[in-house]
Formats: C-alpha cells, sequence, structure tokens
C-alpha cells in the first residue's frame, strides 16, 4: 500500500471531525431538539473507508469536542467507537436505504446502553442540556421506571431519530452518481 493510499483516509477523517463538530455546534446553537447531528462525519467514514477509521472519527471528535463544550463529553467516545462498529459492519455490503434505516436504529439501541452508563455517572441520568431530554427521563422515572430504564429509553428515543438521519443522509450521499464513482468501494 502506497503513502498516498494511506493518507486517502486520514485526510477525509480529518474533516469529517470537522464536519461533526459543526453541526454539533449548529445543532446546540439553534436548540434543535432530539437531534445531535454529530456522527455524520463518522458514519460517512464507516460506511466507506472501515471501522477503524470510523472509530478514529468518532473518538476524535469526541476529543475535539471536549474543548467547545467541556470535559464531559469525551467519555462519550466510547459511544462514538460502537456507533462506528455497527455501522461499519452494516456497510460490508451496499449501504442501501433500508440497511441505513436499520444500521441507524441498531446503532441507536446499542450504543445507548453506553449512553446511558455515562449519563447515569456524569450527569444523573439526564442530559448534558436537552430539556426535551431531561423531560423525558423524568416522566418515565416518575412513572415508575428506574433511573437506568428511564435514562436508556429517552437515550433511545433521541439517538433512534439522530442515527437514521445520519445513515439515511450517508446513504443518500453515496447514491449521488459523483460521489458513488468516487467512494465506490
Amino acid at each position: 500500500m502506497n503513502q498516498r493510499t494511506q493518507l486517502r483516509p486520514l485526510i477525509f477523517c480529518s474533516f469529517a471531525v470537522l464536519f461533526n463538530i459543526v453541526l454539533s455546534l449548529t445543532v446546540v446553537t439553534f436548540q434543535l431538539p432530539l437531534v445531535f447531528l454529530d456522527c455524520i462525519g463518522t458514519v460517512f467514514i464507516s460506511v466507506v473507508f472501515g471501522m477503524r477509521y470510523g472509530i478514529l472519527t468518532g473518538v476524535t471528535t469526541n476529543l475535539v469536542a471536549g474543548i467547545f463544550f467541556g470535559p464531559a463529553v469525551i467519555p462519550f467516545a466510547l459511544f462514538s467507537a460502537v456507533i462506528a462498529i455497527v455501522i461499519s459492519w452494516f456497510a460490508k455490503k451496499e449501504f442501501t436505504y433500508l440497511r441505513a434505516i436499520i444500521a441507524g436504529l441498531t446503532s441507536a439501541i446499542l450504543a445507548s446502553f453506553v449512553s446511558t452508563i455515562l449519563r447515569l455517572m456524569i450527569y444523573g441520568g439526564y442530559s448534558f442540556s436537552r430539556t426535551m431530554t431531561n423531560l423525558v427521563v423524568s416522566i418515565l422515572h416518575r412513572s415508575g421506571e428506574n433511573m437506568f430504564m428511564a435514562t436508556y429509553w429517552s437515550s433511545v428515543l433521541e439517538n433512534g431519530l439522530d442515527k437514521v438521519i445520519s445513515c439515511l443522509l450517508v446513504a443518500w450521499l453515496l447514491h449521488l452518481p459523483r460521489l458513488k464513482r468516487y467512494f465506490h468501494r
């Protein structure tokens, strides 16, 4: 493998990290509910270049996000790694729209376990500044769910929508004729 071939994924990873951070800052600035959009770059890299580069992109995104949102977001790099692993597994075959939906839902369900544990340890089960998520946790907890399950289901709710949107967007981009030629696996 020549040096140019090895450098190409790293260059795209750096742009994906930047893209993740910019979208995350946009969501926070405009206080968009139920979405993060902070993993579209990670999903793209996981689909195009595989698990190793997807994990690198996700983890690096969280490390850089620590600068903007504080160090409490850094442990969520584990969440991003789970997303990259699941997405890259679904992308072993063509990343169709159906596979994108299934990958988004599966990654949300599995990564929400990690998110729940981290949210319980760092924020007591609530979320960093997402009032809609905190409302869902409160309602579930007060209706009799234990804090773990209340946090988990609120995480699945918000991550399910977010990850499906992210995966569908990546599938759409990769089906565009110009990009399909460039990123053909």
